[in-house]
Parts: structure tokens; C-alpha cells; sequence
């Protein structure tokens, strides 16, 4: 049998799922070829996409995002998602389908206090993101308790040193993913002109044109702080990541000094003992003789 991906390598068709800016869902089969009429994303990025690469980039016509467990090609007027059916997209797919509709329907209120209107591609990527970065937050904080709580019964029982390995393991694992995203916001940060391919509804309204410099400017510094929320949430993670694998070091390394010590003085203790029992086995045999 051929799971989801091989079916698609073998078929060149895969399952779709299609969420519109109200918040309706659609299940196609489509292949590559209808995928790269629909959306306009280029072969290359779309082999990119559909393999294991992190990708956070803006096209012509789309906004294509790969980090974690968020799979997704962003248009203006919808969101497609690639293995939408696996147990960790499931979850993902209908919190931003309650995002959105929350969103439809903040827009379609005729309250003047409601929220900024923003464009259907920004709602997405915001979910998007959202989605990204509390997993890895929420991860890291569970991670965090877990080792405090290694630590401390480590110090009355050895036998969780295993733990510990466990733990050190699981941690250079999310700190790695921490990085990948921060990365990825970091490098769009520093170059506007990707950030500025982002505006799908902007270049639509003006027929694909990119925006005059005073308005692009403008538009990309909201951007910028967009993202910079996020950028700013995954470096913290980073930090704590790394202050907590320096604080599991030194204290896996002052417990071994201390087994190393003890096992020292079990060794000399042995020695006085083996020491000990051949002078008096001496005696014992000199005795008689005596």
C-alpha cells in the first residue's frame, strides 16, 4: 500500500483542502500542473513546498508558508492546504477556519469600533503564524517543567540521569525548530522587497504592479511590525532554550563530580577493606606457628 506522499510521487495528484475567506471548506484532488494554474506559484517553489524545506516567502500571486506542522499556499481569496487529513494539520486547519470566520465577520460588522480591516492574505499568515509559534512556545514551557522537575529528583536518585540524556535530547530537538523559524522572520525582516511581495490585494488592485515607494514603504514598516511580534516571541523561546540546556549542563555535570566522588571513596574504602582482611588473614595464619 502507498501512503499519501508515495500517492502523490506516483500519481502526481493529491488531496486539497480549500478555505475561503468565509470560512467555508472543500476537499479537491488536484495535481501539480492544476495547482500551478490555480495559484500561479512557480514548479521550483512548488517542489520546495510539497518537500520537507521551511519556507515563509511571498510570490505574485501567493504567500506560501512550510514551518512545523503548517503547510499551506495563501492567495487572496483563499488557503490551500497539502496533507490537510494528518493528526497534527487537523487541529490547525479548524483554528484558522474559526480565526477567519471570526475575522468575516468583525469585517462585516457596522460597529465603528471593529477591528482594522486587513486583507484576506494577512488574516491568513497571521493565523498561520499564530499557529507556528504557540506550538513551539507551548512545547518549550512543557519541556521546561519536565527538566526542573528531572533535576530535582535527580539530585535524590541517580537512576534519572537516562531522563536527563532524554531530556537534552528532546531539547537540542525544539531548539533547532525554535531556530528554523526565527530564521525564516529574521531574513524577512531584513529585506522589504519580500515583504512587499506579500501584499497580494495591493498588487491585484493595481494590476500586478508593486506599490509607489512612499506607500510601499509605508505598508511594509505595518508589515515589518507584524512580524516582529512573532520574531520577538520565537527569540525569547530561543533564550530560555538556551539558558535551560546550560542550567541541565552544569547540573548534570556537578551530579557525575559527585558520583565521581563517591564512587572515589568506595573505591579507597574497598581498598582498606582488601588491605585490612590480608593483614589479618597474616595473623591468622602466623598465630599457630607462634
Amino acid at each position: 500500500m502507498l501512503d499519501g506522499e508515495e500517492k502523490q510521487t506516483a500519481t502526481g495528484k493529491g488531496e486539497w483542502l480549500l478555505l475561503d475567506g468565509k470560512g467555508e471548506m472543500e476537499l479537491v484532488e488536484a495535481g501539480r500542473d492544476a495547482i500551478m494554474r490555480r495559484t500561479g506559484l512557480p514548479a521550483r517553489d512548488l517542489r520546495r513546498f510539497l518537500s520537507y524545506h521551511s519556507i515563509l516567502l511571498g510570490r505574485e500571486r501567493v504567500i506560501v508558508i512550510n514551518l512545523e506542522h503548517v503547510k499551506a499556499i495563501i492567495t487572496v481569496q483563499e488557503v490551500l492546504f497539502h496533507n490537510s487529513g494528518y493528526p497534527s494539520v487537523t487541529p490547525f486547519v479548524h483554528e484558522l477556519q474559526a480565526w477567519i470566520l471570526r475575522h468575516h465577520q468583525d469585517s462585516s460588522s457596522s460597529n465603528p469600533d471593529a477591528i482594522k480591516i486587513l486583507p484576506f492574505e494577512f488574516v491568513a499568515l497571521h493565523g498561520c503564524l499564530e499557529a507556528v509559534c504557540s506550538v513551539l512556545e507551548n512545547e518549550a514551557k512543557t519541556l521546561e517543567q519536565e527538566t526542573h522537575s528531572a533535576l530535582d529528583k535527580l539530585t535524590s536518585n541517580t537512576l534519572n540521569l537516562e531522563r536527563i540524556r532524554q531530556i537534552m535530547i528532546r531539547l537540542v530537538h525544539i531548539t533547532e525548530r525554535v531556530q528554523k523559524v526565527r530564521n525564516k522572520l529574521e531574513h524577512l525582516l531584513e529585506d522589504d522587497k519580500d515583504m512587499a511581495e506579500m501584499y497580494l490585494t495591493e498588487k491585484l488592485v493595481n494590476g500586478g504592479n508593486t506599490y509607489s515607494a512612499v506607500t510601499k514603504q509605508l505598508d511594509v514598516e505595518d508589515l515589518k511590525m507584524f512580524f516582529k511580534d512573532y520574531f520577538v516571541q520565537m527569540d525569547d523561546t530561543l533564550k530560555k532554550l538556551s539558558m535551560l540546556r546550560n542550567y541541565v549542563v552544569l547540573n548534570e555535570a556537578h551530579i557525575r563530580n559527585e558520583l565521581t566522588y563517591l564512587q572515589n571513596i568506595f573505591f579507597r574504602v574497598q581498598v582498606l577493606w582488601w588491605a585490612a582482611s590480608m593483614v589479618l588473614g597474616g595473623l591468622l595464619i602466623w598465630h599457630p606457628w607462634h
